[in-house]
């Protein structure tokens, strides 16, 4: 027998599917045309659209999703996904692999679209990772496991570093691998203390997550940079050694860089929320006010260095 609650929240699914599809499409319309305020928000306004519809679809089809039955999971998600991009913004200082053309002149304005546009990179992509498990891809995928020594985390540790520092000071020829970089320093902390680890699984044979992600993260970089494309104030490339071909304003072979990108933000984000959740009021406190100042400065930075 189904409760008034779970109708309801089965009726709000169906409601997230109808709003969030109707949505994209007329924001896309518009766009197309060339009309305020879709075409140059449509980036915010086509992610937004498309989190809630997959929301809706994954809860209808599972009994459970993100938003409808974790919402202060996903409150923390989008608060988090801000400063995690801001982080590699502030790589791209030094790497100079994208700027940031036709944003809004009004300061106010302008900030706001950065954090809306930047607050849909973690829900995008764990909603995105959710619609791929419902879905059933990737169910029986198994490997023999691993049985990988422990001194394994040492190497990788020694990895993540040189990946954050080789970028840092060859830019030129290392950019790739600010992309790889926290997925290697971080794993072996997350396996470390029991939490959800793509080490883990790999030791003991399961490699669906890692599929899953980075299936994810794949079609999170073609939404992304076909979203773009649309866009009134968008984003544009200057990416050394991968050549002219481009899909959108990307060369092809950069979208190879959304794979290990994906297995990033699944280890940062995990490791983030361990912290949160072990953290006391006041730690909690000293955290947003660090990353809030964090986030300031580089939005005052972005619009220095990153904004033609």
């Amino acid at each position: 027998m189904i409760t008034q609650s779970r109708k309801w929240q089965l009726q709000l699914g169906q409601g997230f599917m109808t709003v969030g599809m109707f949505v994209l499409a007329l924001s896309a319309l518009m766009a197309f045309w060339h009309k305020e305020p879709f075409y140059t928000w449509f980036y915010c306004w086509a992610w937004w659209s498309f989190i809630f519809f997959v929301d809706g679809w994954v809860f209808r089809r599972r009994g459970e999703s993100l938003i409808l039955s974790h919402p202060g999971r996903f409150l923390f998600f989008v608060v988090w996904s801000i400063p995690l991009w801001l982080i590699f913004e502030a790589f791209n200082f030094r790497l100079g692999n994208w700027h940031y053309v036709q944003v809004p002149q009004d300061l106010t304005w302008r900030w706001i679209g950065y954090c809306l546009g930047f607050a849909t990179v973690v829900p995008g992509l764990m909603e995105t990772a959710d619609l791929l498990d419902t879905a059933g891809f990737f169910r029986e995928a198994k490997i023999k496991p691993l049985g990988w020594k422990k001194r394994i985390d040492k190497y990788l540790l020694m990895s993540g570093l040189l990946m954050l520092a080789l970028p840092l000071i060859w830019p030129q020829y290392f950019f790739p691998l600010v992309w790889c970089a926290f997925v290697c320093l971080l794993e072996p902390f997350n396996e470390h203390m029991g939490l959800p680890s793509l080490m883990t699984d790999w030791r003991e044979g399961r490699v669906k997550r890692f599929f899953i992600l980075i299936t994810a993260g794949f079609l999170c970089g073609i939404l992304w940079e076909s979203l773009n494309a649309l866009a009134g104030a968008h984003w544009v490339y200057t990416i050394p050694f991968v050549g002219n071909w481009k899909l959108f304003e990307m060369p092809v072979l950069g979208y190879l860089g959304f794979l290990p990108f994906a297995l990033s933000v699944f280890a940062m984000t995990v490791f983030s929320v361990h912290v949160w959740e072990r953290a006391s009021v006041f730690v909690r406190f000293v955290l947003l006010t660090g990353l809030a100042g964090f986030s300031y400065y580089m939005c005052r930075f972005i619009d220095k260095f990153t904004v033609k």
